[in-house]
């Protein structure tokens, strides 16, 4: 992609103003001479080898010739000779650049970032949850990644070193990006799951910016014994080496305290303090000269905490967010800590051109383009981070840490966070607040040069007033010296931090697409747009105001943002926070049009906060769904694209957002066309269960059906079909058998065969009678299909369903108590009854228990039958003579208006008796001697029939100590009693 129009070229003579200005002072990088200045030229088509030649004979040289992001090359020139450059290259040149600096822009962030509960096991459906694949590459642009780390060795498949430093393997010496990589693929298996030993390290030897006091990142610790421990080495003067806690969410000014003991020594100094945590301080080491307040240079810092825990999920509390990733790197800053764009630049084209053969489907920069070290815009930059999108490269860019600086222009968004198709983040803090430091986004943004607006998400990126965000230390960064601890962590704070949160989330997303085969496609944008778009549409906004408490984000639910953002962004938190679990859940779960959805939101910062499943929507046909909101709560409901915008944003389909607490939210929407759709419901505040139903327009949907049925006896079909009560007002479900069993026949309830199909049922309309043939068994089945009445697409006839029968020599029911007025107990000589009790007493009361719809046949040959009761905590010991009769009665009422002890008993009964040598244990099920007798008795009356009731009695003739203590349906539904019966139909 190459850009028309560039803003920092004003007069259109194909040179950037800055360096007619004398402003390319070439960066870091720089050949630092007066008479030369290194350049990027920029093409709208190849370059011809003419062209070459001609730069050269200008006394340029070239470094670097672009291949995959841009036409061009960077290079150096003699400073008298770029005027010429525009007239001797030819009109395909758009733009002379001079190279400018690049500057630097786990466990509590996998919560809050939503990370931890996709990598459950049964996540979103997913057997093995999601943790990245080995497929997928995440390659790092910055300042080299340490490969040795236990958490990152064995997976890097890509390495190249573009500074003068031409180091062979991967190094990082000032210790970022090796933090940068850690966040998104660390596996943390140097910090473990359990309460093991937490080590970091802070490092600092920046002779640029002396300092005489050195505090490390705060960490949280909970409200148990803890023993810190801080090993410091530096350079020079004695200083005080102390280990502070301060009230978490503040600066500290008025709250900060020593947690023990300090010590004022030479380097190096060893502090031990045993002491209670507190999940209202944050924690941290300090050292400072603050007798003398001369600077405290070359500093290491290692701090040991014992015991820290882990999340209590078993997974390992400092883990990346996507640790089944391979890594690449790209070098571009040298030992120094010095780059330039050229570099960058250089690195973004060689992403491209390796991208395929290592899979590098996501790249993360975690830099930012300045001029004089302050934040600048570059059309070109901005380029090529598009044209890597347009090769199926996700750019992931950290928006910048100047929010809170004094001068507006330290404060500007710089690129490539400014371009169009990256995903430029922000960063939240452990309480989901966008921090203080955060650089927000600008107005008007530029679509003609490839901006858009931004920033598009924030995700946890630390915080000076909560915690940093603890991932791997290089072991090459310890200043001066050697590395001072093997394989342990370091603390950062900045949006650095939150950009690889991002990255590690899109390669769980990607991972998602891949568990339901949908392939990543290079070369094309199409990718990348669909992981940016479900990362952006399943953000939710933090409602909250900034760390600092200046430059706000705004609620803007689906109205359009402030300053001409679009629907849901504003310019300082974007959409919102990233929720990774629902991201995954929109990929791998769908909502049935109909059918009812419920889910927990809120609570806490590590709550879910966003729910999204795919559905289909059908062309014409609307969708009417509605969202119960808990009581106190504010949820709102949302319909997006499955197809995102041209720069991978969401579109909003629809949306309910009722502002008030507890208000239901309602959505309507007709689509025009058969598509996928995002339904998404995210909270706004508070936080309980909410309830999601929905109707979709259109024909009924007829369901399969099984049953069960005995030998040479006729079994009744109830057919079913769901429909949304359209065309209003409602027609009449009707239905017809579209196919004939093959071993037995159909006739309607009345006894007239059906012989032919299609057939329609009348007189009831949804019933069937299905008689097997003589003595046959085994499977067979017949298909029926609905109708509402309607037209087509709002209405008509359905889907063809398939009903199975399954004809048996023998079949098993089962029937439990169902309803309070279905159990009871009476004493034996009088009527006092209780129907409303949580139990039932059998010794000086009989119990009675009545079971609804028994479907045994009239005359059918009882094979066994058993009566099931569940014991109480107590009553467990009595001594009673039992005995079970059935009531002989064809189809007796509940025990509302009737006592036990006056129903007629059945002749036959079966004893059931307990002495003392057979108590019960508490809550058990158990079985009773065989009661076939009993039930055959009532199966072989003239007046019985299938569906009827039935009565089960339990009497004693004696009983000595107390009664037996059975559960009644009152008092738990679940452990009331059955009753089981095998039977064979004659």
């Amino acid at each position: 992609m190459i850009s028309g129009s560039y803003p920092a070229d004003l007069d259109g003579n194909c040179i950037s103003d800055d360096l007619e200005r004398g402003a390319g002072h070439g960066g870091g990088l720089s050949i630092a001479s007066a008479d030369v200045v290194e350049v990027e030229l920029i093409f709208n088509e190849p370059v011809t080898q003419q062209q070459i030649d001609d730069f050269l004979r200008l006394g340029g040289q070239i470094t670097y010739v672009y291949q995959a992001v841009s036409f061009g090359w960077n290079g150096s020139i003699p400073r008298q000779a770029i005027d010429l450059l525009p007239s001797v290259m030819g009109p395909t040149l758009v733009q002379v650049e001079a190279v400018q600096q690049i500057q630097y822009c786990m466990d509590t962030a996998t919560q809050t970032g939503r990370v931890r509960p996709v990598w459950q096991a049964g996540f979103a459906g997913v057997a093995n949850g999601l943790r990245g694949s080995s497929d997928t590459t995440i390659g790092f642009l910055g300042g080299g990644v340490d490969a040795t780390h236990a958490d990152l060795k064995g997976r890097n498949l890509y390495w190249v070193d573009f500074t003068e430093d031409d180091e062979p393997t991967p190094v990082d010496y000032d210790g970022h990006d090796t933090l940068v990589a850690g966040i998104a693929v660390g596996t943390g298996t140097a910090g473990g799951a359990g309460d093991e030993e937490l080590r970091f390290t802070y490092t600092y030897a920046d002779a640029s910016y002396p300092t005489w006091g050195h505090v490390t990142d705060p960490i949280a610790l909970p409200a148990r014994s803890i023993t810190m421990k801080s090993s410091a080495w530096w350079t020079g003067q004695t200083s005080i080496l102390d280990q502070y806690r301060w009230t978490r969410g503040t600066d500290g000014t008025n709250t900060t305290r020593e947690v023990g003991n300090f010590l004022r020594s030479q380097s190096p100094a060893v502090l031990t303090n045993t002491f209670m945590g507190s999940t209202n301080d944050v924690f941290a080491t300090v050292l400072l000269d603050y007798d003398t307040r001369r600077p405290v240079e070359n500093v290491t810092i290692v701090t040991s905490v014992t015991p820290y825990p882990g999340p209590g999920d078993g997974l390992n509390k400092f883990s990346g967010v996507a640790p089944g990733c391979k890594w690449a790197a790209v070098k571009v800053f040298n030992r120094d800590g010095n780059s330039s764009s050229a570099n960058m630049t250089r690195g973004f084209d060689d992403f491209v051109l390796k991208c395929v053969d290592k899979n590098i489907k996501i790249v993360n920069v975690s830099v930012g383009y300045t001029v004089l070290g302050i934040p600048a815009q570059s059309t070109s930059i901005r380029d090529k981070v598009n044209t890597m999108a347009n090769n199926g490269i996700l750019v992931v860019a950290a928006a910048g840490n100047g929010a809170n600086d004094d001068y507006e222009m330290y404060r500007t968004m710089a690129d490539p966070g400014r371009a169009a198709m990256a995903i430029t983040v922000g960063a939240s803090n452990d309480e989901n607040a966008v921090t203080e430091y955060s650089t927000y986004g600008f107005i008007m943004p530029r679509t003609n040069v490839g901006e858009d607006f931004k920033p598009d998400l924030i995700a946890p990126g630390g915080s000076y007033s909560y915690t940093g965000i603890l991932s791997t230390e290089s072991g090459s960064s310890d200043g001066l010296g050697m590395d001072k601890e093997p394989d342990d962590y370091a603390s950062g704070v900045g949006t650095s931090f939150s950009a690889p949160f991002v990255s590690g989330c899109a390669a769980l997303v990607i991972d998602a697409m891949k568990s339901k085969g949908v392939a990543w496609k290079f070369g094309s944008s199409e990718s990348p747009r669909y992981v940016k778009m479900l990362l952006c549409a399943t953000a939710s906004e933090t409602n909250t105001t900034r760390e600092g408490k200046q430059f706000n984000p705004t609620l803007n639910r689906a109205a359009a943002g402030p300053e001409g953002f679009p629907a849901g962004k504003d310019q300082h938190e974007g959409y919102g926070i990233i929720n990774a679990d629902a991201a995954v859940e929109a990929v791998c779960q769908t909502y049935a049009v109909g059918s009812t959805a419920t889910a927990d939101l809120g609570g806490s910062a590590s709550a879910k906060r966003v729910w999204a499943r795919t559905v289909e929507l059908k062309a014409g046909v609307d969708i009417d769904l509605k969202l119960e909101v808990p009581a106190g709560a504010d949820f709102d409901l949302y319909l997006y694209s499955a197809v995102p915008s041209a720069t991978g944003t969401p579109v909003i389909l629809g949306s309910s957002t009722a502002a008030n607490a507890g208000d239901d939210e309602t959505l309507v929407y007709t689509p025009t066309a058969n598509a996928k759709a995002l339904l998404v419901v995210k909270r706004v505040s508070g936080a309980g269960a909410f309830t999601l139903k929905s109707i979709q327009a259109g024909p009924p949907v007829a369901s399969d059906l099984q049953t069960n049925g005995g030998i040479n006896s006729p079994v009744t079909v109830t057919l079913k079909a769901t429909d949304d009560g359209r065309p209003n007002p409602p027609g009449v479900l009707s239905y017809t058998i579209a196919s004939l069993p093959q071993h037995g026949r159909l006739e309607s309830p009345n006894g007239t065969p059906i012989t032919a199909a299609p057939a329609k049922l009348t007189d009831p309309a949804d019933k069937v009678v299905y008689r097997p043939a003589q003595d046959w068994v085994g499977d067979d089945s017949f298909t029926f299909y609905a109708n509402d009445g309607g037209t087509a697409p709002l209405g008509g006839q359905s889907n063809t369903a398939t009903v199975k029968i399954t004809i048996v020599r023998e079949i098993t029911v089962e029937y439990q108590v169902a309803d309070g007025m279905d159990d009871a107990y009476c004493i034996k000589w009088g009527t006092q009854q209780s129907v409303d009790e949580s139990i039932l007493l059998v010794g000086q009361y009989a119990a009675g228990m009545r079971f609804r719809g028994v479907k045994v046949p009239q005359g059918a040959l009882i094979k066994s039958a058993t009566l099931k009761i569940r014991s109480c905590s107590s009553g467990l010991t009595g001594n009673l003579e039992g005995v079970l009769y059935a009531e002989a009665a064809n189809n007796p009422e509940d025990f509302s208006g009737r006592k036990i002890s006056q129903l007629t008993k059945t002749d036959a009964s079966v004893p059931w008796a307990w002495g003392n040598d057979s108590p019960w244990t508490a809550g058990t099920w158990y079985d009773s001697p065989n009661i076939a007798g009993l039930i055959q008795e009532v199966v072989d009356r003239d007046g019985w029939k299938s569906d009827n009731a039935m009565v089960v009695i339990y009497w004693t003739k004696s009983y000595s100590g107390s009664d037996r203590k059975i559960w009644a349906y009152d008092g738990n539904a679940a452990h009331a009693a059955k009753l089981v019966i095998t039977y064979q139909p004659r």
